[in-house]
Order: structure tokens, then C-alpha cells, then sequence
């Protein structure tokens, strides 16, 4: 415990967000690639690359504070296996798909009520794919509907699981003028496809339905706009009318990158936000690439976005903005790791709970508990989200006021004295992972006082906490030791 501790010192998170923790045994520092769902339980299961530092495929599951459900568990053959293309799932299972030895895909099945494997590593394609891509997205009936590459084509199929374990394809067809993979999303009886054309790095879009008739042809959504790069793999999400949103990453002249929004229509494919600058990054330890996470909150009105910085992977930056593209927030550093060594952060994915609280799972250098890259878990607190188009995220830059213990640690109470023009009119306590553990609302003139429990009355165990309050939207906050 004081290991992780000492390792966390380093690490500033904003406001509004957790403080992170590595949630693998080993780290993972050479393929640093990692997928991450919730059940409806709350349990998080993820997949990543190199399991116990070896070219394998691991997974397990655990809770938002870190506790292990499943331990770490190799589901890939003892054998070379890295690439790990995507965590799909479907219903109560997870699919998990990567690359074995010099070619062959294989994917395994495990259950999203309890982590048990309902199908071990089995081979899907003896073929390689151009850019190690398969993409799937699910329906209504439990097929998967995929893309995946043969050299430098993009193919459509779709996939029907067969007991007691393994696929059927139903159909495969080339998307013609595609260029290695795309992405996919399935809506009801849609299916949502997007697509990359190399040679003027354009995107194109296509619609099917589920039996893989063609409803919209495919049409580059783009035209006009060949001076920018696009990522090959944008992300997707859709609107509350179930119209199709698409986030990629771009580089316009004399910029050094956007992050960028399209949104099309899902009955016509017209095209309803054309090239919508999200975020122009304006300073060189803010520039987007293509590691980046867009994803919905509950009635896809709200979307967060969160990537990381390209060129000094120090820091993971997050805004949110409406269904037109509004910005709720300006974006501001979700996770800082300027000062700790290695400064490296990648790869971040993430998924939303019922409650539009954001989780992210990211590769992060530690030097504890072992030095290397694990798998780091963090969250944002919806209640942070600022009323309102065009408000702003609390600083962290700028205290409003000063906040001091009597003592720091401390063992039965704490006095927590507050000093400045404008003092708050509460305090709230968290513990290391962002949980809200109590509230204290009974100033005595500058003065709060914690004795050390929780909102049930029941003592906190021995450990740091975080007290935070906030004034005109500008957050002060210290961190506490309970022995």
C-alpha cells in the first residue's frame, strides 16, 4: 500500500477526476495496448498485450477501487501472441480478437457476468491482416458484424457463433475504394461503416443493413479537405436521434492538429456537421493524435473526449461537448505526469456507466510497485460537468483558497482551516480512487472538522485521502494521511 502510494505522488489529476492506479500484477511495457468494458454489475474486465512482460494475451476483472474479482489470467495460447485488434462483446459475453505467430487471428470468449471462459484461444482467419485490425461491432441477435483487412483491402462479413465454440461467416464482401480497415458500428437494423482512402486521406461512409445489402453506397464525406491526415481508425458514437457522430484526428496547415467531428445522417447519409474543430491544439504538449477516446454519455446528448498528448506522452487531456458539437468544457489536463519518471502515457480507451461517469484505462510508466508500463485505471465524476453550453472545468492551477491541516497524518480527527477572500461553504472527502466518502458542511468560522469516518458514521481505514472544496468554480484541495 505505501508503495502505490509513493508511486501516485508524481501523478496530478484535474478536477473532477480520480486518482489513478496501475490494476495489473506485471507491467506491460513493450506492447502497450489495452480494451476495457463494464458490466452491469460495475465490474470492469480488460484485456491487454503482454501478459507478465511476455508476448501473451492477459485479462482479468476488478472493481472501481482496484479490488481483483478475477486475477490476472493469460487467455491466449502459451505461445507468441500480441496485437490484441479489440474487446467486443455481445449479450453476456466478451470477445476478445488478436494475432498469433506470423498470421493467424485468433479470439477467445469470456463470460460478462462472472469472467469465466466460455471459449478458449481458437483461430478465426489463417490469414494476416495488412494493419493486425479486426474491428466488430454486435446486433441484436448476437452476430458479429466485422471488418477486417486481406493485404491492402477493407472486407465486410458477418460472423454467427456456433457451439460450442466458434463462427460462422454468413457472408464476406470487399468494400471497393477502401484502404486498409475501418471502423464499425451496429444500430438497431444499421450498420454504420467508415473507411479510409489512402492515397487523399479521406474518410468515406457506407450503410448495410444486417443481412449486408448496401442502403447507403459509399460516398467520401470529406471532399475538399484532402490536406489533412485522418487516423485510418476514427471513433464512432451516435446522437439521441441515431445519427452517426465521427471523431478522428487531423492536421490542417499551420496547425499542429485537431481533433475533429463529423456527424451524418442515418436515413439519407447528408452530411449534418461537416469538419467540426473540437479542439485546436495551440501548444506542443497538447497535440492529438491518433490516440484518442470518444465515447457517450447515457441519452447521447453528452460526449467526452480524452486523448493523449503525441510528442511528450506526459499527459491525458479531456473535454466534453453536446450533440452539435459545443464544447461544455475547455479542455483541460485530465492526468499530468510531467514529473514522474518515465514520463509516458498511451493508448487510452474508455467506457461510461449508467450514471455518465467516465472511466478510462491507459498505459502508464510507474516506477512502483516494478518499473515498466502497466495498465492504469481512472474516472471522472459527472457531477464535475458544468450546467450549461460554453462553461468551464474547475482549475486546478488556481486555488481559491488556502487550505491546512492541524496535523498531517493524523489518527482520530483532523482540523482542516480554510484562509482567503472567499471561503467555501463545504468540503468534500474522497479516497484514492475519486469515491466520495463524506461531506462536511459544519464551518466553524474558517474552520471544518473530519474525524475520520465516512458518511455512514463508520471509521475510514488507514490510508491517504484527498479533501477538496471549491469557490466560483476554482477548486483547492490537500491530501491526507490516516494512520
Amino acid at each position: 500500500m505505501i508503495t502505490l502510494l509513493c508511486a501516485l505522488l508524481a501523478v496530478t489529476p484535474g478536477p473532477g477526476w480520480s486518482w489513478p492506479i496501475p490494476v495489473t500484477e506485471e507491467p506491460n511495457t513493450i506492447q502497450p495496448n489495452q480494451f476495457i468494458a463494464i458490466d452491469p454489475s460495475g465490474r470492469f474486465h480488460l484485456m491487454w498485450e503482454e501478459y507478465r512482460e511476455e508476448p501473451r494475451i492477459g485479462y482479468k476483472v476488478f472493481l472501481v477501487d482496484g479490488t481483483t474479482v478475477v486475477p490476472d489470467t493469460m487467455i491466449s495460447n502459451d505461445t507468441w501472441s500480441a496485437y490484441l485488434h479489440q474487446m467486443a462483446f455481445s449479450g453476456d459475453s466478451l470477445f476478445g480478437f488478436w494475432r498469433q505467430g506470423s498470421s493467424p487471428v485468433y479470439y477467445c470468449i469470456r463470460s460478462l457476468s462472472d469472467g469465466s471462459e466460455i471459449s478458449p484461444a481458437t483461430w478465426v482467419l489463417t490469414e494476416g491482416t495488412q494493419h493486425r485490425q479486426i474491428r466488430a461491432s454486435a446486433d441484436s441477435l448476437g452476430r458479429l458484424h466485422v471488418l477486417r483487412d486481406i493485404g491492402n483491402d477493407v472486407y465486410y462479413a458477418r460472423w454467427t457463433p456456433v457451439a460450442p465454440s466458434g463462427f460462422h461467416e454468413d457472408y464476406c464482401w470487399k468494400i471497393e475504394g477502401a484502404y486498409v480497415s475501418g471502423v464499425i458500428l451496429v444500430d438497431g437494423d444499421r450498420v454504420h461503416i467508415v473507411v479510409g482512402e489512402y492515397t487523399n486521406q479521406s474518410l468515406s461512409y457506407l450503410q448495410c443493413d444486417l443481412d449486408g445489402k448496401v442502403t447507403i453506397p459509399l460516398e467520401d464525406f470529406t471532399p475538399g479537405q484532402q490536406q489533412f491526415y485522418d487516423t485510418k481508425w476514427p471513433d464512432l458514437s451516435l446522437d439521441s436521434e441515431g445519427n452517426l457522430m465521427v471523431v478522428d484526428a487531423t492536421v490542417l496547415p499551420e496547425e499542429y492538429s485537431n481533433l475533429t467531428l463529423w456527424k451524418i445522417d442515418k436515413d439519407t447519409g447528408q452530411i449534418l456537421i461537416s469538419a467540426k474543430a473540437l479542439f485546436v491544439c495551440d501548444q506542443w504538449d497538447s497535440v492529438a493524435g491518433s490516440q484518442f477516446v470518444f465515447v457517450a454519455a447515457p441519452g447521447n446528448e453528452l460526449f467526452y473526449l480524452v486523448w493523449a498528448d503525441y510528442f511528450t506522452a506526459k499527459k491525458l487531456w479531456f473535454t466534453a461537448f453536446d450533440a452539435e458539437g459545443n464544447l461544455l468544457m475547455q479542455p483541460y489536463m485530465a492526468y499530468d505526469y510531467e514529473d514522474e519518471d518515465p514520463q509516458d502515457v498511451r493508448n487510452p480507451e474508455g467506457v461510461v456507466d449508467s450514471e455518465g461517469n467516465l472511466y478510462l484505462i491507459y498505459s502508464a510508466g510507474w516506477t512502483e510497485p516494478v518499473f515498466g508500463r502497466y495498465p492504469t485505471f481512472g474516472w471522472f465524476d459527472h457531477n464535475y460537468l458544468p450546467q450549461g453550453v460554453g462553461g468551464e472545468a474547475p482549475s486546478a492551477g488556481q486555488n481559491a483558497f488556502a487550505l491546512s491541516p492541524s496535523c498531517n497524518p493524523f489518527s482520530s480527527s483532523v482540523t482542516l482551516t480554510c484562509s482567503g477572500p472567499s471561503l467555501p461553504g463545504q468540503l468534500m472527502v474522497y479516497d484514492i480512487t475519486g469515491r466520495l466518502i463524506q461531506s462536511l458542511s459544519d464551518r466553524q468560522g474558517s474552520c471544518f472538522i473530519w474525524d475520520g469516518r465516512d458518511g455512514s458514521g463508520g471509521q475510514v481505514p488507514t490510508g491517504t485521502y484527498i479533501i477538496q472544496g471549491a469557490v466560483d468554480g476554482q477548486v483547492s484541495s490537500i491530501r491526507l494521511v490516516k494512520l
